[in-house]
């Protein structure tokens, strides 16, 4: 299923995102931003492109922002605190087991459910917290992660 979105929400989502992530830090300097920058627009405007598409835009990303060619921003999550790019598999949630013991409420953190828990944690977080939707392909942990932060 394809969801057209029009230039100004995208737009909107990008500065959504960027305010969120620099509420978190006081202080940033201007190659911090750039960086960012990069981050937001992969996950603001990139997230809800089709995987061959998500390919090209961050082709797009990387000559923009001077990374190396094999650079992925989608794999990658921007630290402002290190000012480092790390990959989302480095920062992976810890399992933790249910309190209830039951086993349908087993849930075992990925790297999708790491993305979608960051990115709901720091939109929740901003000083002016937005509705936030995910979406992307079944089985990526959207809704899981939405009930675990509920």
């Amino acid at each position: 299923m394809v969801v057209e979105r029009n230039s100004i929400s995208v737009v909107k989502q990008l500065c959504t995102l960027m305010d969120a992530t620099l509420f978190i830090q006081d202080k940033v300097d201007v190659a911090c931003i750039e960086h960012l920058v990069g981050f937001c627009l992969a996950w603001s405007c990139g997230a809800c492109l089709v995987e061959e598409d998500q390919a090209a835009f961050n082709q797009l990303l990387v000559k923009a922002t001077r990374q190396s060619n094999s650079f992925d921003f989608f794999a990658h999550f921007y630290d402002i605190e290190s000012k480092r790019f790390v990959l989302w598999q480095d920062i992976k949630l810890p399992y933790q087991p249910p309190k209830d013991g039951r086993f349908t409420s087993i849930f075992v953190p990925t790297i999708d459910s790491t993305r979608y828990s960051w990115l709901l944690e720091t939109m929740l977080a901003s000083k002016d917290p937005k509705p936030v939707m995910f979406c992307g392909v079944q089985s990526a942990a959207k809704s899981a992660t939405a009930s675990t932060a509920l």
